[in-house]
């Protein structure tokens, strides 16, 4: 069998595709849950997307930070398991102050139908734990967009 000549083997190493921060670039999330370190390391995560960050351990500062925010929310973000009540009770009320159309993510470690089913029923996107920044970064393009093609 004739064999092919070699090839060169490319030594330039391809550059890392970074996610653009633009695509985010002020979008405003209220995130609420009562691990702090989870809130800080969100934080981390949004900000460096180039969003906006408000945080929370609890609703009832969830509802101050967001009266006194002076920007419009674009999202919630809000953990299942809190120290009083759950994260879709918690939406619930955020969304009666905020806008009953307000897009919410539940995240959450509990893979049971029964919160899914919940979730869906009230019109809550729902994203597992451990996060997954790939799936939380769609979500809130997908937001984006539609609020900009509302604003149209």
């Amino acid at each position: 069998m004739p064999l092919a000549p070699a090839l060169a083997a490319s030594t330039a190493p391809r550059p890392a595709t970074q996610p653009d921060t633009r695509q985010l670039s002020g979008t405003t999330v209220l995130c609420l849950d009562n691990d702090l370190p989870i809130l800080d390391g969100m934080r981390a995560l949004l900000e460096g997307w180039g969003c906006h960050v408000l945080q929370a351990p609890n609703l009832a500062e969830a509802e101050r930070v967001a009266a006194e925010a002076g920007t419009p929310l674009d999202c919630l973000l809000v953990d299942y398991r809190l120290d009083e009540g759950n994260g879709i009770e918690a939406i619930l009320q955020l969304r009666r102050e905020l806008g009953a159309a307000m897009p919410a993510i539940l995240i959450t470690a509990d893979r049971s139908l029964r919160i899914r089913r919940e979730a869906r029923e009230h019109g809550i996107d729902f994203l597992n734990k451990p996060l997954k920044p790939a799936a939380l970064r769609a979500l809130l393009a997908q937001y984006r967009i539609r609020r900009i093609a509302a604003a149209e």
